[in-house]
């Protein structure tokens, strides 16, 4: 008695194999979904992946941009700022000019000795001038002054045994530098005697 076989079917031919093996355009459609909805979804998704796309470049631009000023504006700061510190290099030295010049004035003045040589105020006196004290405003206070030209009187006494101007050598003086005793003056001749000024002469 033969043996009964159920039939086993037809074997996939070769063309039904190779279609497999290639990606149908709706490999990924979800069941149910027309070819059509299915296009349309993926034409959706790749123009919002190229407007992402064009979005994260505009971000990135912007953002080296944003480094791009702020490394103008550092070095605009920086030369703010060198230049704020050579404006007060500027008054400083000035106010410090000025300052000198103030002290030196009222010192020469407070010594009394006319013709000052330079040879005084560019060594001696320029070398200690900071001994004078200024008030708030940069002026020489007066007691200071007085103070430092009494020690310079002592320091350096050759320094104020000075000739009155336009008068002779070995002309009698007063007690005080550039004035006259009024009997040495009453000595003098009619010439000289013309050259001295009433607040000159003492006694």
């Amino acid at each position: 008695m033969a043996d009964d076989k159920s039939p086993v079917g037809n074997p996939p031919s070769p063309a039904d194999t190779e279609d497999d093996d290639q990606e149908s355009p709706d490999s990924g459609k979800p069941k149910g979904v027309s070819h059509e909805s299915y296009q349309k979804v993926l034409s959706e998704k790749k123009k919002f992946q190229a407007e992402l796309k064009r979005l994260q470049d505009l971000e990135q631009k912007r953002s080296e941009e944003a480094l791009a000023e702020q490394g103008k504006f550092k070095t605009l700061l920086e030369q703010r700022e060198k230049e704020l510190a050579d404006a007060t290099q500027r008054i400083k030295e000035s106010t410090e000019r000025e300052v000198y010049r103030s002290r030196m004035s009222a010192v020469v003045r407070g010594l009394g000795v006319a013709d000052l040589s330079d040879k005084w105020i560019n060594t001696v006196i320029a070398s200690e001038i900071d001994q004078v004290e200024i008030d708030d405003d940069g002026k020489p206070l007066a007691a200071s002054v007085q103070k430092f030209c009494e020690q310079l009187r002592k320091d350096w006494p050759e320094m104020v045994k000075t000739t009155p101007p336009n008068m002779p050598s070995g002309t009698p003086q007063g007690s005080k530098p550039n004035t006259i005793a009024y009997a040495d003056w009453l000595k003098l001749p009619a010439n000289e005697s013309k050259k001295w000024n009433k607040s000159q002469i003492i006694g």
